[in-house]
C-alpha cells in the first residue's frame, strides 16, 4: 500500500543462487553417525531486479526482492544422529558464510542454525517426530547505492538481522 493509501504490486522471479553440498560420514559406530557437510553457493541469481515502485518507474528493488545474493558463500555443517531402540535423535549445526561484497556494494548477512530432533518409530510405515530449530542471521553489510534506506524498512540494510525459533 502506498503512503497515499493506494495499492501497488511488485514482483521478481527467476532462478536463484546455485548450491552444491557434499556430505561425509566422519564417524560411524553402531547406530550413531557424525556427518560433516561442506557446500558452496554460486551467485547465479540476479541482484539487478527492477520494478515500478512508489519511488518511480523501473527502480532498483530492495534486497528482499532480489533473487540472488551476488556473492559466493560457504555452507559448512555437522550432524550427529543416533538410534536407541525405536527412538532416533540428532542435532545439526549449519551456517552460510558470504565470502565477498557483490557488485552492488553489499553482502547479505551470514546465517547460523541449530536443529534438534527426535522421532519414534510407530510401526514399519510410520514415525512420529518433533524438531526444534534455532536460526540467527546478521544485517546486510554495506548498501546498494540505488536503494534509499529511508524509503521503507525493506530498503534499510540494517533491518535484516534477527533470530527465530521454530518448533515442528
Amino acid at each position: 500500500i502506498r503512503r497515499s493509501g493506494g495499492p501497488f504490486t511488485l514482483k521478481s522471479d527467476g532462478f536463484g543462487d546455485l548450491s552444491v553440498t557434499g556430505n561425509y560420514a566422519a564417524i560411524r559406530y553402531g547406530t550413531t553417525a557424525v556427518v560433516i557437510s561442506a557446500g558452496i553457493t554460486a551467485p547465479t541469481g540476479t541482484i539487478d531486479a527492477k520494478g515500478d515502485t512508489p519511488r518511480g518507474k523501473n527502480t532498483q528493488l530492495p534486497y528482499a526482492m532480489q533473487i540472488g545474493s551476488g556473492s559466493w558463500a560457504l555452507n559448512p555443517g555437522i550432524t550427529y544422529a543416533t538410534t536407541k531402540g525405536l527412538w532416533g535423535l540428532g542435532a545439526t549445526l549449519g551456517a552460510e558464510v558470504h565470502l565477498d561484497e557483490n557488485k552492488r556494494h553489499y553482502t547479505l548477512g551470514d546465517q547460523k542454525s541449530l536443529t534438534l530432533w527426535t522421532d519414534r518409530e510407530l510401526n514399519s510405515r510410520f514415525k512420529f517426530g518433533a524438531h526444534l530449530r534455532a536460526e540467527a542471521w546478521r544485517d546486510i553489510d554495506g548498501q546498494d547505492p540505488d536503494v534509499n534506506p529511508l524509503t521503507a524498512p525493506v530498503a534499510d540494510p540494517g533491518a535484516y538481522g534477527g533470530s527465530q525459533i521454530k518448533v515442528g
